[in-house]
């Protein structure tokens, strides 16, 4: 197998494969997700970045939730991600002048755009695990948190220590659905491979 080198590989990844994902696997990463976002306490919080938000299911149900005065910015590689996430945004007119809160296109490992010291939270649900260089990623969390702000990322693991996993393979047997037990989580990789 032969694994994604660089980041223009994972973006074109991703852009050809947003709309599966979106509308096959997205809701999977949900209630993992949403626990990272109560133990980071985002209801306390007054500024949030979100990195590999995908098409934009978890910043759309948080924002039903946040206080309109929260500055909230979610970001992703992916240009066919942001622009399905601003899709569901733009159906849901509720939602479009909720919070302080835009969808962008970015990348995790360069935040140049973003001011020193700018966010109470920094975020990322099954992400830090399928960037290029997750360092990177985290040195640009360390640079745009305020002093004692909050970081947490959602990785995958091993099907058999990983908690998620379990339940998952529990909820796909249930609804008579055949899952692929040999694979502990997502793998990167060129399309032509994965023919």
């Amino acid at each position: 197998m032969t694994t994604l080198k660089n980041t223009e590989q994972i973006k074109e990844y991703w852009n050809d494969y947003a709309d599966v994902f979106s509308q096959e696997f997205e809701y999977i990463n949900l209630e993992p997700a949403l626990t990272l976002t109560r133990m980071l306490k985002l209801n306390k919080a007054h500024s949030i970045f979100e990195v590999g938000c995908a098409s934009g299911d978890l910043a759309l149900y948080l924002l039903q939730q946040l206080p309109k005065s929260v500055k909230f910015i979610s970001t992703d590689l992916s240009e066919s991600m942001i622009e399905l996430a601003n899709h569901k945004k733009s159906g849901n007119k509720g939602l479009a002048n909720k919070t302080n809160h835009k969808f962008i296109v970015a990348d995790s490992e360069n935040l140049d755009f973003v001011s020193d010291n700018s966010f109470d939270v920094f975020f990322g649900a099954f992400v830090i695990h399928l960037v290029n260089n997750p360092v990177k990623v985290l040195k640009e969390a360390h640079r745009i948190l305020k002093m004692g702000g909050r970081i947490g990322f959602t990785v995958q693991g091993k099907e058999d220590t990983c908690s998620f996993f379990n339940i998952s393979t529990l909820a796909f047997k249930k609804f008579g659905i055949e899952a692929n037990t040999k694979s502990s989580g997502i793998a990167l990789d060129t399309k032509e491979s994965l023919t």
